[in-house]
């Protein structure tokens, strides 16, 4: 790993470390202020809504990076941000639609402000995502470091100042929207002192864009859709197993939650990675495959380290730190850390997919990979067995990461890179 690779991701981490230490910090208070049966709730809407903001922008978020005109690259954003806000509203029109006259009971016990927080928090994760590619693109780093610190200190903070008034998830969600829109505020500035322009809008330039780049609208963004949902399908799937979802999910978070703390790492090293391999030519093949492998032994490595810490501590230990109504966070543990060690490493190396436009294979694999682990899951959740879906969910999710891991390092060393030159 060059010095110029490691020092931009340090960059990144700087912020990022910073709010991840804050988050550390709040996890006990949060975990007393709110009872699993509450942040079961607010864990299910947060995971509807990353599941809708994934391919929200029609996947051309994602080619930002690609193109070595930097107007390309503007009008590439524009595409994105426009398709943002009309799917948005089309969410909004859908679920306005199933909650008055859906005859599907989960549909219509859902509360109201749902109909209306889902797309606005959509849109601004959305917008948000369009702003941090292309400040990825510039090469600017404290500032999407320093979005991440203020998301994630309005969103614990509020949390916990508003949850010694009321336990309600409610304030969970409205913390989650408040941070959501300083990150949103403080991206979108950057991105206009950098020149950015939502206005005028060129449809014909646009149009031209739709077809270049239609691989993303096409494949990316159901490829992207189909990979969050594998990430969050027992939430969707816990309440037909298990006569009290909400009590699960909400120890089933509070570990997942925790379990994902060091991502941040994953995605600071992602960030770089897409943008050191998205300026290679097509005549430095073994570069890129270089590039891949530094980047999974540090990954694996680091990884290791990180997760098997987390496995140590005893159930006595994280009761203590939680809660006792949090018992069962270390089963947790230790059943999904293979699985998240796995996603540590897939999440930067999953950029090779964009850049060597390789969509359409990772789409079919995805697609297998989210009916393998539903059937895993449901396999262990037949008799809502608490034991037996960890085991169950547990093995076969890390052994299906293990398959996304030995697909990327494949495509490492093949294909062909699309960018002739470095982005400007």
């Amino acid at each position: 790993m060059t010095k110029s690779f490691a020092g931009k991701i340090a960059t990144l981490l700087s912020g990022t470390v910073l709010s991840q230490a804050l988050s550390i910090f709040l996890i006990p208070v949060i975990s007393r202020l709110y009872l699993p049966a509450e942040t079961g709730m607010a864990e299910t809407f947060f995971a509807i809504v990353f599941s809708l903001s994934v391919g929200i922008n029609g996947g051309y978020e994602l080619a930002i990076m690609l193109p070595p005109q930097k107007e390309e690259a503007m009008n590439l954003s524009r595409l994105g941000l426009v398709i943002c806000i009309f799917l948005s509203l089309a969410i909004f029109i859908i679920l306005g639609i199933l909650y008055f006259f859906s005859p599907l009971p989960v549909v219509g016990n859902l509360p109201l402000f749902w109909v209306f927080l889902i797309p606005l928090s959509v849109m601004m994760e959305g917008m948000s995502q369009v702003f941090r590619v292309l400040m990825n693109r510039n090469g600017k780093y404290k500032t999407i470091a320093s979005g991440k610190l203020f998301n994630v200190i309005f969103k614990n903070g509020l949390s916990v100042l508003i949850g010694y008034l009321s336990g309600s998830y409610f304030w969970l969600i409205l913390s989650f929207l408040i941070g959501q829109a300083v990150n949103l505020l403080i991206y979108g500035r950057a991105a206009r002192l950098s020149g950015f322009r939502f206005m005028p809008l060129d449809f014909g330039v646009l149009r031209i864009l739709i077809t270049k780049y239609k691989d993303f609208l096409q494949f990316a963004t159901l490829s992207a859709w189909l990979n969050s949902l594998f990430k969050k399908i027992h939430f969707f799937l816990m309440p037909v197993f298990f006569a009290a979802p909400a009590s699960v999910l909400g120890v089933f978070g509070m570990a997942e939650k925790i379990l994902m703390i060091p991502i941040f790492l994953s995605l600071a090293t992602g960030e770089v990675f897409y943008q050191k391999i998205a300026g290679i030519t097509e005549n430095t093949e073994a570069e890129i495959r270089k590039i891949t492998l530094n980047t999974f032994y540090f990954l694996l490595a680091s990884g290791t380290v990180i997760y098997g810490i987390l496995c140590v501590p005893g159930e006595s230990f994280y009761s203590w730190v939680l809660g006792e109504e949090y018992k069962g966070v270390s089963d947790y543990f230790r059943a999904f850390s293979l699985y998240t060690l796995g996603t540590f490493i897939v999440i930067p190396l999953s950029y090779l997919v964009d850049v060597k436009r390789k969509m359409g294979q990772f789409l079919v694999l995805n697609a297998l990979l989210l009916v393998l682990r539903s059937s895993a899951f449901v396999a262990g959740s037949t008799e809502g067995n608490e034991t037996s879906m960890k085991l169950f969910y547990g093995a076969g999710s890390a052994m299906i990461v293990l398959i996304q891991i030995g697909y990327l390092l494949n495509l490492a060393g093949k294909g062909t890179i699309v960018s002739k030159e470095k982005p400007d």
